[in-house]
């Protein structure tokens, strides 16, 4: 890892800079500035999309338009699909997202990063030079 910090002061989003294997730098939007609080400068990272649940592709595909997963949306393609409860299935993907914030685990050397389908970030401590 090159530089972290915040990307959106606002919304409290934060930004890695990787120095990729291709020896290119790589700029990384993650979800918060406090899951990479634990990493410095020359931590070797690993990233990787996660293979999620059904769920997870769901939410990715409704909000490959605006990066948003509309509720309204979603119930309306879950009726013309003649979805048997679709309220149901729409409040399950509204808290699948918030499931995956609060199950985020740092102490393992994984956190969730940013976005509607996570990726997985890997952390290992920076080789002794």
């Amino acid at each position: 890892m090159i530089e972290k910090g915040l990307h959106d002061e606002l919304k409290g989003s934060a930004y890695l800079v990787l120095d990729g294997v291709d020896g290119r730098a790589h700029y990384l939007r993650v979800g918060s500035i406090d899951g990479i609080s634990e990493l410095s400068e020359g931590a070797v990272v690993s990233v990787g999309r996660a293979h999620g649940r059904r769920s997870d592709h769901t939410i990715a595909r409704l909000a490959a338009y605006d990066g948003i997963h509309d509720p309204e949306r979603h119930r309306t393609e879950l009726a013309r699909a003649n979805a048997t409860d679709p309220e149901a299935l729409v409040e399950a993907h509204v808290r699948r997202p918030e499931a995956l914030q609060r199950g985020a685990d740092t102490s393992s050397g994984c956190l969730m990063a940013g976005g509607v389908y996570p990726k997985i970030i890997s952390t290992a401590p920076a080789p002794m030079m």
